[in-house]
């Protein structure tokens, strides 16, 4: 098991808290021991929960973006969450927010998409 990441599984939700900074170090260990478990459960949604993060890097999107294209293969969606409203704003710059299946769960008091 990877000490950065927990994951469970329950009502066809995969949830992976990530426990970590997601840097170029990271992703890779992260990316895999995501894609076991999507491989494993097959869920419906694969909640990537950032809640703990406070450093993320385009290491961030390129793993959000993989489990997006893997989600379109295999039928899932991905739900973020807990993430920083500086994290949201370059998401939504990235183009990752736009992503038809990839849906951002905004943290209460932040819900505004255009919060500058």
């Amino acid at each position: 098991m990877n000490e950065n990441l927990t994951l469970s599984f329950a009502a066809d939700i995969l949830h992976a808290s990530l426990l970590c900074e997601v840097d170029h170090h990271k992703a890779k260990p992260l990316r895999e021991a995501i894609d076991r478990a999507v491989f494993t459960h097959r869920p419906k949604v694969l909640e990537l929960d950032f809640s703990a993060v406070r450093f993320m890097d385009s290491s961030a999107i390129a793993l959000i973006l993989g489990r997006s294209a893997l989600g379109e293969d295999l039928g899932f969606a991905v739900v973020l969450s807990g993430l920083t409203p500086t994290a949201q704003k370059l998401l939504r710059l990235s183009g990752v927010e736009g992503r038809k299946n990839i849906t951002v769960r905004h943290a209460p008091g932040n819900c505004n998409p255009c919060a500058k």
